[in-house]
């Protein structure tokens, strides 16, 4: 199935991304600094194998008629988000000291990519728009399922498609995405408020840069959840609205060419996610 193999690809992305960002560590600096890093490291790990252990057991028992499956990739980011951001507020303090130098209040803006937080906010816009104009013209399919099938008039009589995704797949993709967006922000702020680890520099770089990989991988992490997602509503989206009849209402086009649109952005997504958690690790 289309969706299963863009979670796969993107479980595979995942583990090569992080694989490659551990190759990378850097040992330099103070022994906090060091345990802070390799505190991250552990965490971004962990959160990996949680976000795969989510994602399979979502598509093994998430439901009929590939529910599970069409919530998976929300799932495994929002587990993989939430444990983030238990990891940054049970980040290493042992030694930390108290800002001497500077009263400025760290803000997540500070430190995230302004790239891969247009690029979240364009593809969790792209994906809610999916999911409401598919909750509005979703109905139920032939077993009475409510939200999980689509029909419109046709000059013939009339035509429709299933499966859709209406609030059958939409409402636990919808808690799903929610989690996600929860944990990132929780997450975000965690990182931003890490405590002063240098005690010569008030706003020390390597504690700068430790924040920023923190926020990057996040961001992430949200991004190889939200590109997939977007993948599989709008293939269900494209899939649905593929008319063969002439008469069709004018929104059956234009939501086929908004799908079209959502598999574009979903991968735009997916390779900024890719490029923002390498970059981070080229560069720490």
């Amino acid at each position: 199935m289309p969706i299963l193999f863009i979670g796969a690809v993107m479980l595979v992305v995942g583990i090569v991304v992080v694989a490659l960002s551990a190759r990378r560590g850097d040992d330099s600096g103070t022994s906090i600094e060091r345990s802070a890093g390799r505190h991250l490291r552990a965490t971004r790990l962990v959160a990996l194998v949680c976000g795969v252990a989510a994602f399979a057991g979502s598509v093994t028992f998430g439901g009929s008629l590939g529910r599970g499956l069409v919530v998976a990739p929300a799932l495994a980011g929002a587990v993989a988000t939430v444990v983030m951001a238990v990891g940054e507020m049970s980040a290493p303090r042992e030694g930390a000291v108290e800002r001497s130098a500077s009263l400025a209040r760290r803000n997540p803006s500070d430190f995230v990519s302004r790239a891969a937080a247009t690029t979240m906010l364009v593809t969790l816009g792209a994906l809610v728009g999916l999911l409401v104009l598919a909750g509005l013209t979703a109905s139920a399919d032939d077993m009475g399922r409510d939200g999980r099938a689509v029909e419109w008039a046709t000059a013939l009589g009339g035509e429709g498609r299933s499966p859709w995704p209406g609030a059958y797949y939409g409402v636990p993709l919808g808690v799903s995405l929610l989690v996600l967006c929860v944990g990132l922000l929780v997450g975000l702020r965690a990182a931003a408020a890490r405590p002063q680890l240098n005690a010569d520099h008030a706003e020390a770089v390597s504690d700068n840069a430790l924040r920023h990989r923190s926020a990057r991988s996040l961001q992430c992490i949200a991004l190889l959840a939200l590109g997939p997602s977007l993948a599989g509503v709008a293939l269900l989206v494209t899939g649905g609205t593929r008319t063969t009849q002439p008469g069709a209402p004018t929104w059956v086009p234009v939501a086929h060419w908004c799908g079209v649109a959502g598999l574009l952005i979903a991968l735009v997504a997916c390779l900024v996610g890719v490029r923002t958690q390498l970059a981070r690790a080229a560069t720490r």
